[in-house]
Parts: C-alpha cells; sequence; structure tokens
C-alpha cells in the first residue's frame, strides 16, 4: 500500500525487529546510539539503539539486556552477525533467555560461536 509506505516515510518511521520471535536475524550493523523506551507499564528503560540492514531493508532494534550490549560492542559498523534469542532451563528450574551472537562468516575469516554464559531474564 503506497499510502502506508509513504506514511512511514515522512515520519520516519522504520520497521523493527523483536528477536522474540526466536529466529536467527542476519544483520549488517549500521549504527548505534544510547535511548530510552517506556515499556506497557509505564517503566522507562534505558537501552542501546541499532540501525541495522536486513534482508536489503533498513530496520531498527532496541535492547536493555546487557549481554547483547556486550556481545554487540565489540562489532565493528559494517559487520554482519547472526542474531539469535534462545531460552534453556537456568540453574534454578526457571526459564531464561539469553543471545547467541555469531559472525557471518567472511571471506578468509572464521565464524565465532559463543557459549550462551550469560542469561537474561
Amino acid at each position: 500500500m503506497n499510502g502506508s509506505k509513504e506514511y512511514l516515510k515522512i515520519n520516519d518511521i522504520m520497521p523493527y525487529i523483536s528477536f522474540k520471535d526466536g529466529q536467527a536475524h542476519t544483520v549488517k550493523l549500521l549504527s548505534d546510539k544510547a535511548d530510552k523506551i517506556t515499556d506497557k507499564d509505564g517503566t522507562e528503560k534505558e537501552g542501546m539503539k541499532y540501525i541495522v540492514i536486513e534482508d536489503g531493508t533498513e530496520k531498527s532494534f532496541f535492547t536493555s539486556a546487557i549481554s547483547l550490549i556486550q556481545k554487540l560492542a565489540d562489532k565493528e559498523e559494517g559487520s554482519e552477525v547472526v542474531i539469535q534469542m534462545k531460552s534453556a532451563k537456568g540453574a534454578d528450574g526457571q526459564w531464561k533467555s539469553f543471545y547467541e551472537v555469531k559472525n557471518v562468516k567472511q571471506e578468509g575469516g572464521e565464524d565465532e560461536f559463543p557459549t550462551p554464559d550469560d542469561y537474561e531474564s
């Protein structure tokens, strides 16, 4: 629908990624900045907003997950990574979510397969 696309463009609204879908998202990292959002219960959360390209489309995502921010902090702008939210039972028997971040294999490079050593509640 062209009217809807034009509205989004005029109002600088870009598609966003939600990792809650459990899918692996292959993205090219373009930029990041500190940001805040207000969640459903009115609480303001601080975190990072990322601008990425996924499937040729510029998109954004916000996270307050320190583990994901730490994993992305070492990446260069222009890097391609695969980000996936996963779940596993913790030592206390409760389900915990964590992020897995892998480098997209570049010519002459190696894949990175980190272990999920930190969990998000």
